[in-house]
């Protein structure tokens, strides 16, 4: 399992397809996490769905319609001045933090259980096999005793012994709490399917990311919730309340395009 943890944090890029439960209703995600907790994606509650962009791992963006915003990430008076916008949140999704989706930082929780991880073996399928996993998966079981990870199952390809292909669990994968998911459901409540990218699809990725920041306004509005944390209901909505995209902007090329170019160099000779 060592061998899976170190492939893991290696990957230029996992793309994630899947879905957990909240309040008895499932939120969708298709998700391309890079590096230490950069990714790009939608999210999708009850069929309205939203963009998402994660930086640094704390850092979350969402982009979506009224009929997104009416499922409760704002305020009925938000709805209207969030949709259709870039809007900060929080650092969680629907209760998940999705910076812990990405190679560096999943891998990091990996390997952070040091040599427990070599001393599983693949037992019998401790629960459904997500679809778009292969049947033939081999599931590794992580229980609540194994720290820094939160009980689940992560499904190994057999024809490579070291990629992830899965994941199955009451909590999203990774070592922060995760908030509102159902934990207490008897079910698993998250299932994901996880594909390895190459370096030119990061490249697409983190290019696409950089295009969406760079057109993003000097300061982006903040969820309710956001701004009773920082005590900024006073402020105008889009000056004072909200993150400052400049330091976001400056981000590009030099600290992520050109690396996955040096990575895509490397690869392809």
């Amino acid at each position: 399992m060592e061998s899976v943890a170190r492939a893991v944090d290696g990957a230029p890029l996992l793309h994630w397809t899947g879905s957990w439960m909240v309040r008895g209703e499932s939120v969708e995600l298709d998700l391309r996490a890079m590096g230490d907790g950069d990714a790009m994606g939608t999210v999708e509650r009850d069929g309205d769905s939203a963009e998402v962009i994660v930086i640094d791992g704390n850092t979350v963006l969402l982009k979506g319609g009224r009929a997104y915003w009416r499922h409760g990430e704002a305020g009925s008076a938000d709805v209207p001045r969030f949709a259709d916008r870039w809007v900060h949140v929080n650092g969680m999704v629907w209760g998940a933090r999705l910076g812990e989706l990405s190679p560096k930082a999943l891998g990091r929780a990996l390997l952070g259980v040091g040599s427990n991880l070599s001393g599983w073996d693949p037992g019998p399928a401790p629960g459904p096999i997500p679809s778009a996993v292969p049947s033939n998966a081999l599931g590794f079981e992580v229980d609540s005793s194994v720290m820094p990870l939160k009980e689940g199952t992560y499904w190994v390809s057999a024809a490579s012994g070291n990629r992830l292909a899965g994941y199955s669990g009451t909590d999203l994968p990774g070592s922060s709490a995760d908030e509102g998911l159902d934990e207490e459901s008897p079910e698993k409540t998250v299932t994901f399917a996880v594909r390895t990218g190459s370096a030119s699809e990061a490249e697409e990725a983190y290019t696409r990311m950089a295009s969406e920041v760079r057109t993003m306004p000097e300061t982006l509005p903040l969820a309710g919730a956001d701004r009773d944390d920082l005590d900024v209901d006073a402020e105008p909505l889009g000056t004072a309340a909200g993150v400052e995209t400049a330091a976001l902007r400056s981000k590009w090329p030099t600290t992520w395009v050109r690396p996955c170019r040096r990575l895509w160099r490397r690869w392809s000779e």
